[in-house]
Parts: C-alpha cells; sequence; structure tokens
C-alpha cells in the first residue's frame, strides 16, 4: 500500500467522524436565539462594546477566561510535547505514538463524564483545585530523565554556505565545495526516562482526566455567569482568547524546543516548562465561582 493511499484511509475515517458528528449535532434541542432582531456590525467580530462593559464589571469573570486561555495554550503545546516525546526520545514507531495520543482522548472523555458528576455533586473550586495539583504532577513526572553517562554519535547539518561565506571555520586545507559534502558528526549523551512507554501511556491519561476537572467547570462558569442576553457572545469571546492561545502554543512550542536543542537535552523536559506556566494558576487563581 502506497503514502498516498495510507492517507486516503485516515482522511475517509475523518471525513466519517466528521459526518457522525454533524448528524449528531441535529439531534441537540433546538433553543432560540436571545435577541432575534439582533444587527451585526463589525465590533461584532471582536468584543461588542456592552459585552466589553460586562467583562470590565466582571474580575471573576475575566481571570476564568484568562485562565482558560492559558489552559488551552499549554494544551496546544501538549499534543506537539507527546509527539516529540515517542518520535525523538522514545523512538517509538507512528503507531505507538498515536497510541500515546489516543490515550490522551480516552483519558479525555472519561475525565468529562466524572467531572461533570463531581460538578454536579458540587464543590466546583476543589474539583478544579484538584484538577490543577493533578495537571502540574503528571506533567512534572513526564518531565523526569537523568544521564546515563554515555554519549551517542549523530550526525550534524553541515554549514551552511551563503553569499556572507560559511557559518563556521573550515577544517584546514579543505575548500567550501569539500566541506559542503562532509558528513560532521558529534557525541550528544544519552538519557533514562522515568517512565517509559507504559507509565507514560498511564500518566497521560490521568494529565486528561486532571484537565478535565480543571477545564469542565470553568467553562460552565464562564457560560452561566453573565447575564442571559450576553452569554452566547461571551462564549465567542472565551472561544476567541482560546483560539489565540491555541495559535500562541506553536511559537511557545518552538522556542521551548530550540532551547532543549541548544542545551542537548531529552525532549521530556518540555513536560516541566508546562507545568511551569501552569504553576502560576496554582499558586495563585483562587476562582470565585457563584454564578
Amino acid at each position: 500500500m502506497t503514502g498516498a493511499s495510507k492517507l486516503a484511509i485516515g482522511s475517509a475515517f475523518c471525513v466519517g467522524i466528521a459526518v457522525i458528528g454533524t448528524v449528531t449535532a441535529l439531534l441537540v434541542r433546538y433553543v432560540p436565539p436571545a435577541q432575534p432582531d439582533l444587527k451585526f456590525s463589525l465590533s461584532s467580530l471582536l468584543i461588542r462594546s456592552d459585552t466589553f462593559r460586562v467583562l470590565r464589571q466582571d474580575r471573576p469573570l475575566v481571570s476564568a477566561i484568562l485562565a482558560s486561555s492559558m489552559f488551552w495554550l499549554v494544551s496546544g503545546i501538549a499534543i506537539q510535547a507527546v509527539n516529540s516525546l515517542g518520535v525523538v526520545q522514545l523512538q517509538l514507531s507512528t503507531l505507538l505514538t498515536s497510541i500515546m495520543n489516543g490515550v490522551v482522548g480516552l483519558g479525555i472523555a472519561a475525565g468529562a463524564i466524572i467531572g461533570e458528576r463531581l460538578c454536579n455533586a458540587g464543590g466546583d473550586r476543589k474539583v478544579i483545585r484538584v484538577g490543577l495539583w493533578g495537571i502540574v504532577i503528571c506533567l512534572t513526572l513526564l518531565s523526569i530523565s537523568w544521564p546515563t553517562g554515555k554519549t551517542v554519535e549523530i550526525p550534524v547539518e553541515p554549514a551552511a554556505v551563503d553569499s556572507g561565506g560559511l557559518q563556521q571555520e573550515l577544517p584546514q586545507n579543505q575548500s567550501v565545495s569539500q566541506f559542503e559534502h562532509t558528513v560532521l558528526t558529534k557525541h550528544v549523551p544519552t538519557y533514562h526516562y522515568l517512565l517509559g512507554f507504559r507509565g507514560a501511556l498511564m500518566v497521560l491519561s490521568s494529565l486528561a482526566v486532571s484537565a478535565d476537572f480543571f477545564a469542565i467547570p470553568l467553562q460552565v462558569f464562564i457560560q452561566s455567569r453573565p447575564p442571559d442576553d450576553q452569554r452566547d457572545r461571551m462564549i465567542a469571546v472565551m472561544n476567541q482568547a482560546n483560539f489565540v492561545a491555541i495559535m500562541l502554543s506553536g511559537i511557545v512550542y518552538g522556542n521551548f524546543s530550540r532551547m532543549i536543542v541548544v542545551l542537548e537535552w531529552p525532549r521530556s523536559p518540555v513536560f516541566g516548562l508546562m507545568a511551569l506556566l501552569i504553576l502560576p494558576l496554582l499558586m495563585f487563581y483562587r476562582p470565585t465561582l457563584e454564578r
């Protein structure tokens, strides 16, 4: 089977899921618009003035939206970090790396069920705190590697040649054209990974459950806190903030990746850097969840 055929099968599978999701959405109960006569304006593309006034007067709501966007920033980094951990550090096949991502999906499904029941039982603040602690602990466990004391020799890209000349000094008695085809190598340290593949699966599933414990009560609060005529717009504001955070996650992950390459670290410390992003929420965020 060619690579194109495999892509076609994968694409067909994704289209099938999209069709099922669309059909399922048709079963959702119809809710009439809160303001059926509301006219479209350019301000609707960002934040309307009346919605902005609600935000200015409601600091707990603003804090919740910012906390939600930070959560989605870290979530965007997590997908890339899991792929990098599996392929680069653990040197797993694409199938096993996909299983790692699949376990995250199963954890999210389980966490949604458990988190909803806990929220219905009351104690949303405690659920959020448990979720934050779980996220930080799981990310910390996923980050732990230590040196083996050995090194491995890896190939290095030859120095680039541009109009300004070589980016590094040529070896003695070697021309530019010869140097372009030289295979360079260097020795880099190797690392033990605390969890291994199976341990990573367990912790990733726990991370996903913890993420639900944090996100579900927070999003319920954001959707129910505003006045009735502002709830749909506040959901839009939340989605805009989350979208920006997800877009920024690629930039943040790129900087994390460059840093660990320069330091010759394994890939797992990216999870520790993610934990540092969540840590301020754990330390300082005390949600007021009165609706």
